[in-house]
């Protein structure tokens, strides 16, 4: 009956099981992380990376790479692509963090993915430990609006409506479409992690307004970020 004693009520238990009228209990001492289901799983990956950022220290690198490509602009063509060029320049850097999960976190990515924003995921044994694989669910939003579950764990495109208005764009229609971030961390058998990698693929149309101008644009890309953790 829980209580730690062998009692009547133990025996009586013991009986039925040996009868068939209850079935046994069985627990599972062996299970792994490759056992784990969605909610399991999602947990395994948010703590491992909250375990990283308080580490009493921990050395975070850094790369970012952005693929961006126009498939239509109706005007300001020069303006945009030397945007593109100034924003998706590759970006590279390295810091270390001494029992500063804020810091660490603020630096990478969140770590607050619900299960309900994962459409598919893994957990692998590898000869270091377990390599966990997440895609997220499609999201589908406005330039007004963060996709949920991307901004919970990675980092979605943001500022665009600050960036309509500091320039008097009137935007009439947008969408960005995520379609599938996959992030895949490799952790050690004791869930450290040792390596991150989110690759996030956007879609992009948009219709505006410019003094007297219309505008109508789309494109494609991806933002790739790869990181690597020192204990």
């Amino acid at each position: 009956d829980g209580d730690g004693k062998i009692n009547s009520s133990d025996a009586l238990k013991v009986l039925n099981i040996s009868v068939g009228i209850e079935d046994p209990i069985i627990v599972d001492d062996e299970k792994t992380p490759v056992d784990y289901n969605k909610e399991e799983a999602v947990k395994y990956y948010n703590d491992a990376l909250k375990k990283a950022y308080a580490s009493e220290k921990v050395t975070i690198e850094k790369k970012t790479v952005i693929d961006v490509k126009l498939n239509k602009l109706t005007a300001f063509k020069d303006i945009a692509n030397n945007l593109i060029k100034d924003l998706a320049a590759p970006t590279h850097d390295i810091k270390t963090f001494e029992s500063n999960p804020t810091g660490a976190e603020k630096f990478l990515v969140p770590t607050a993915l619900e299960a309900d924003g994962v459409k598919d995921y893994s957990i692998v044994k590898t000869e270091n430990g377990y390599r966990v694989t997440i895609t997220l669910v499609d999201e589908v939003v406005d330039y007004k609006t963060m996709p949920k579950y991307n901004s919970q764990a990675s980092l979605p495109i943001a500022g665009i409506k600050e960036q309509a208005d500091k320039y008097n764009v009137k935007v009439k229609s947008s969408k960005l479409d995520y379609s599938g971030t996959v992030l895949t961390a490799e952790l050690d058998s004791e869930g450290n992690i040792l390596s991150l990698n989110h690759t996030m693929p956007l879609a992009v149309e948009a219709k505006a307004t410019y003094l007297f101008t219309n505008i109508e644009g789309s494109g494609s890309g991806q933002y790739t970020l790869d990181a690597t953790f020192t204990y």
